[in-house]
């Protein structure tokens, strides 16, 4: 336990000091500061202090004192704390001794739920002990009750049953003809599979749309070529780029007060009424869509059209961040994207006009 520090004032602090020595009262780091004595002593020699300079002219004042005299009182004290330290303890032991989430990867094609689903049907569900886990056997479990697995790896990694995927190459998904696969998109490589034909690209390569990525041949050992199908799997970061020039007076399409809805019927995939046309010259369309859930499966289209006008408006081509945020909400209105992996802007200054230019960065499966 700690110490007490103690000050006593008073004469002759020589003979206080010796007092303590000859009853064998053993004092710590005593130093004498403008006639005061400071000192530290252990808690069990406190009160003989404080009994044998009781009458003395000795003024003795306790400095500092330790919460807890004994390691007992620390205890008794601080049992209902301690016995809960205890209790968390324990209760991450057996936390930790338990499976209590599962984190599954490589799964493109292959619903997750499906997996969690078989997992539990084998007994294989969340809050089992650990020891009782095969990971040999659920790896057997899952290729033998879900299609297109062609490896597949179980471990366990804290709480957690960690489920690493390899899919089989939907064969019906590829391309598979005597051209050559040709890009779609601006793009850049990110991974590569060949499975006939002659790879023309590789991972990290800058791709423009119309650009060939897998020739329809192949090269053999005398420099020839041998016509071949192009078949192949490969992903890549897309593209969706968007520019938009704004002027400091410009004129834009914006909506007027002026507005109408009318409703599309379907019924059995049949259209009992469409309306295709707008009465207005220039006009914005918002859909909602109510499927009514019984034998006739009618679904029913609400809309409901925007009159859109001109309007001169005046543009803070100082405000770039304003400027920048609208550009963005169009590119997402026009390529519809919710979500992305990445997004590039660049901003060109001109006297009396801001081009700004975004793309957002996907990464998917382009072949």
């Amino acid at each position: 336990m700690k110490k007490y520090k103690l000050s006593v004032v008073g004469n002759n602090l020589q003979n206080f000091v010796n007092a303590l020595i000859n009853r064998k009262i053993q004092i710590y780091n005593a130093q004498i500061v403008d006639n005061v004595l400071y000192f530290e002593v252990q808690s069990s020699n406190v009160n003989k202090i404080l009994t044998l300079f009781q009458k003395s002219n000795y003024e003795i004042t306790i400095l500092k004192s330790p919460l807890y005299k004994t390691k007992k009182e620390f205890f008794i004290k601080n049992l209902g704390i301690i016995l809960s330290i205890c209790l968390f303890f324990i209760s991450c032991y057996t936390y930790t001794q338990h499976i209590w989430q599962y984190r599954i990867y490589g799964t493109e094609n292959i619903d997750s739920n499906s997996i969690i689903q078989v997992l539990n049907d084998n007994g294989i569900k969340i809050g089992l002990n650990k020891r009782s886990i095969d990971t040999n056997n659920i790896e057997r479990i899952l290729q033998k009750n879900i299609n297109n697995i062609a490896l597949v790896s179980v471990n366990i990694a804290g709480s957690t049953l960690v489920i690493s995927l390899s899919e089989k190459i939907d064969n019906t998904d590829l391309l598979d003809n005597t051209k050559p696969i040709i890009s779609q998109y601006d793009c850049v490589i990110t991974d590569i599979k060949t499975i006939s034909g002659t790879p023309l690209v590789k991972k990290g390569d800058k791709v423009t749309a119309g650009q060939t990525l897998i020739g329809n041949y192949v090269v053999d050992s005398n420099g020839g070529y041998t016509q071949a199908k192009a078949i192949g799997e490969i992903y890549a970061d897309v593209f969706f780029t968007y520019q938009k020039t704004y002027f400091k007076n410009e004129e834009i399409l914006v909506r007027s007060n002026n507005k109408y809805v009318y409703n599309d019927i379907n019924l059995f995939g049949i259209d009992l009424i469409n309306k295709k046309s707008s009465k207005y010259k220039n006009y914005e369309l918002e859909s909602k869509v109510l499927t009514i859930n019984n034998i006739f499966k009618i679904t029913i289209t609400q809309n409901t059209v925007y009159e859109l006008i001109y309007t001169k408006i005046e543009n803070d081509l100082n405000d770039i961040d304003k400027l920048t945020s609208d550009t963005i909400r169009l590119a997402k209105q026009k390529y519809s994207l919710d979500n992305y992996d990445n997004l590039i802007t660049d901003v060109s200054k001109g006297e009396d006009y801001l081009t700004i230019s975004t793309s957002f960065v996907v990464h998917k499966k382009i072949v």
